[in-house]
């Protein structure tokens, strides 16, 4: 497996981002949407915890945009809202996951973005 460095970090968010803009409109919410729904379905197994991951990952997306768009001001009860810990650890194994389904070369990038889109998620 490769290793994760910020390079290919911001890479591999930028691949998916994309994805997600070509896939729906530029809005806001449809990039918080598809982000937050291919997180959970690349790594919850169950429905509950894909639905627990989807909601945590739509906060904290509201919540960083709310602080990064103007609203500075209110940036501590805003971080107050949402778990870092388990945001970075929900998307350290979705990299390592991503990575790992890409290096074995079975499915390409738009490839699993439709699974995740479109499919009930991984069969694993």
């Amino acid at each position: 497996m490769a290793a994760l460095n910020t390079r290919n970090i911001r890479e591999i968010t930028k691949q998916i981002l994309n994805s997600a803009n070509r896939a729906e409109s530029d809005s806001f919410d449809s990039i918080n949407y598809r982000l937050a729904l291919r997180i959970s379905r690349l790594i919850a197994n169950k429905f509950g915890e894909r639905q627990n991951v989807f909601k945590e990952i739509r906060t904290f997306y509201n919540t960083t945009s709310k602080i990064i768009h103007g609203d500075a001001k209110s940036r501590q009860k805003h971080l107050e809202k949402i778990n870092i810990s388990k945001i970075e650890s929900y998307l350290r194994t979705a990299l390592k996951l991503y990575i790992t389904i890409l290096s074995k070369k079975t499915l390409k990038h738009q490839q699993l973005m439709d699974i995740l889109d479109f499919g009930s998620g991984l069969q694993r």
